[in-house]
């Protein structure tokens, strides 16, 4: 995100495509005050590829200086977003034989774009709300950042335990849903 590997033996956009193996530029000063925010607005395509509404945006009201932008027409790179207000690419994607390199100039990113991104990658998501989930193989701890239902996705049909009550609850089809108030976390144990 933003200016990943900007600085090498000198600050330059040079080192950012190098390490995403695709081509940024720094958008000029003139062309930065033209812009009404840093936040980038995904695509019709990008945002069904990632499942997000489309005109999905995220980032932030100011602009940062400097401000990077990837360079239109490269070959294999598919933009998922443009900077508001303009048609500077913000946020695109290169296929790798072994990666997918994906930019965002932004400074933020919204939950519901990198759960679309982990998802892409075969990432496990075990939660399509907004919460904090710590997971690993047989542990899942979920903390409520709103109140309202919750529903956690697992790779197949499991058995949690919670383990602040003991109380035994079932998956069914892969998914449990329960309540949770705001702030509340609950910790499972799950096979």
């Amino acid at each position: 995100m933003y200016a990943p590997g900007l600085i090498n033996e000198r600050a330059s956009a040079e080192n950012i495509s190098r390490l995403i193996g695709f081509e940024v530029t720094q958008i000029s000063e003139p062309r930065i005050s033209e812009l009404k925010s840093a936040k980038a607005r995904l695509l019709g395509n990008a945002a069904k590829l990632l499942g997000v509404a489309e005109g999905h945006s995220f980032g932030t009201t100011f602009v940062p200086s400097p401000l990077f932008a990837v360079q239109a027409g490269q070959p294999d790179v598919v933009t998922l977003g443009t900077y508001d207000g303009g048609t500077d690419i913000a946020m695109a994607m290169k296929r790798l034989p072994d990666w997918t390199s994906v930019f965002c100039g932004t400074l933020q990113m919204s939950s519901e774009t990198l759960r679309g991104l982990a998802r892409l990658a075969g990432a496990r998501v075990y939660c399509d709300t907004n919460d904090v989930i710590s997971a690993c193989p047989g542990f899942l701890s979920i903390h409520a950042t709103e109140a309202g239902e919750k529903t956690l996705i697992f790779p197949r049909d499991v058995r949690l335990r919670d383990l602040y009550t003991g109380e035994d609850l079932t998956t069914a089809r892969n998914r449990c849903t329960f309540p949770m108030v705001k702030g509340e976390t609950r910790a499972f144990a799950w096979k």
